[in-house]
């Protein structure tokens, strides 16, 4: 399975590296804040760095996630599709092969779910909502968009029956202490927070959606129909469920619900959010393969599945 992985990736990043121009964005840190005001510029990095770079952080990060399922085991099983479908369905589009603010904020994202998870496993959550606040809002500095985030880590207090004003309390402060830290440095440094401002307030507007290409519609077709079956699974089996793996459900429901909409209204680049949606939408896809009858036409649609996702960017060279 590691294998399969590592190949998958590679043969997506292939025509990343035969046409680069197709695939490479330079970096738009206009909602990065950490990367913005630290003077950070993208021009000394060489495309095919910032494609490496991309192609060992996103299996990095796959791993991660797949790491996370083995320790706590959502899916009620230790394996590494949660890794593939990862790959599969948010490096596709091109952009996102690259390393990038949002790639980096993931990484923080999924530590802190990780930790959150790990909280209901301990009698005493105080600090692990106050960690958890700490690596959010460092993802957020990185990213703006993942903000969303720490609602979603009250949510995780409420469906965790751990309702008490000091876990609330210690999830914002947490999540206060590096913004406070941000803006001091950035008053220090710049002697004034006015930038700092603005970049919210323009994240806060609004955008449109961007526009598509044919084959898009088959791969949202692929992704839709998915999430459909999945779904249906998950759903149908959680009256058979323990209490934990119920809880485990409700989070990452609103995780993807949350980041769809946000995708959809009025988050900043929608390409980008494609990594935060694939996070938890991976392990829904995977307990599917899962749990499947081990029948012909799963099969066939898993490898119906892989060849639209991994074939899009060779779409996209073959019609440029």
């Amino acid at each position: 399975m590691i294998f399969l992985i590592i190949f998958v990736a590679g043969f997506m990043w292939i025509p990343v590296f035969i046409q680069p121009d197709l695939f490479f964005n330079a970096l738009d840190l206009s909602f990065s804040p950490i990367l913005l005001f630290s003077g950070y510029q993208d021009q000394w990095m060489s495309v095919p760095l910032a494609m490496i770079l991309g192609f060992v952080f996103w299996n990095l990060l796959a791993f991660q996630i797949s790491q996370v399922n083995n320790r706590h085991l959502f899916m009620e099983a230790r394996n590494y599709l949660p890794a593939l479908f990862f790959l599969l369905s948010s490096c596709w589009m091109p952009g996102m092969q690259q390393i990038n603010p949002a790639l980096l904020g993931l990484i923080f994202i999924v530590m802190g779910v990780d930790r959150i998870i790990r909280s209901y496993e301990k009698s005493r959550t105080e600090y692990a909502y106050f960690d958890t606040g700490i690596l959010m809002a460092i993802g957020s500095l990185l990213y703006l968009p993942y903000l969303i985030f720490l609602p979603l880590t009250w949510i995780a207090i409420i469906v965790s029956r751990s309702i008490r004003l000091r876990n609330f309390s210690n999830s914002f402060f947490g999540f206060l202490a590096p913004w406070w830290i941000m803006y001091g440095l950035v008053f220090f440094f710049k002697g004034s927070i006015s930038d700092l401002n603005q970049m919210l307030i323009a994240f806060s507007r609004g955008h449109t959606l961007e526009g598509f290409i044919p084959y898009q519609f088959i791969v949202f077709a692929a992704v839709g129909l998915m999430i459909v079956l999945a779904s249906v699974m998950a759903i149908s089996s959680q009256p058979f469920k323990k209490v934990r793996f119920k809880r485990y459900f409700i989070i990452f429901f609103w995780i993807f619900s949350t980041q769809v909409v946000g995708y959809l209204l009025f988050l900043s680049n929608q390409n980008l959010m494609l990594a935060a949606i694939s996070f938890p939408f991976s392990y829904l896809i995977a307990n599917f393969f899962t749990h499947c009858r081990n029948e012909i036409h799963y099969r066939l649609l898993f490898l119906v599945y892989l060849i639209i996702m991994a074939g899009y960017p060779y779409a996209v060279m073959i019609m440029n």
